[in-house]
C-alpha cells in the first residue's frame, strides 16, 4: 500500500494543477461549485498519485504557458484607446 503524501504539498499541487488548467479553484470552491468534500477528495486524490513528483516537474514547465494565456486575456479584456 502506497502511503499518502504530505497534505500541504498536495494543497500546492492541486493549486498549481488548476492554475495549470485555467480553473481558479478558491472561485470554484466561494461559489459552492466545488464542495468541501469535492475539495478533500481533489487533495486526497492527489496525496495518493504515484506520479506526484514527475507531476512537480510537469507543473514547473507548464505554469509559465498558463501564466502566458492569463495575461493574454487580461490584454484582451483591456479597454483599447481609440484612435484619430
Amino acid at each position: 500500500m502506497q502511503l499518502l503524501g504530505e497534505t500541504g504539498r498536495h494543497v500546492r499541487l492541486v493549486m498549481r494543477m488548476g492554475q495549470v488548467a485555467g480553473v481558479n479553484l478558491v472561485a470554484a470552491y466561494d461559489s459552492g461549485t466545488i464542495s468541501q468534500q469535492g475539495w478533500c477528495d481533489l487533495v486526497r486524490s492527489c496525496r495518493g498519485c504515484a506520479w506526484a513528483e514527475g507531476c512537480a516537474d510537469w507543473l514547473d514547465r507548464h505554469v509559465l504557458m498558463a501564466l502566458g494565456r492569463t495575461q493574454a486575456a487580461n490584454r484582451q479584456a483591456e479597454p483599447r484607446a481609440a484612435t484619430d
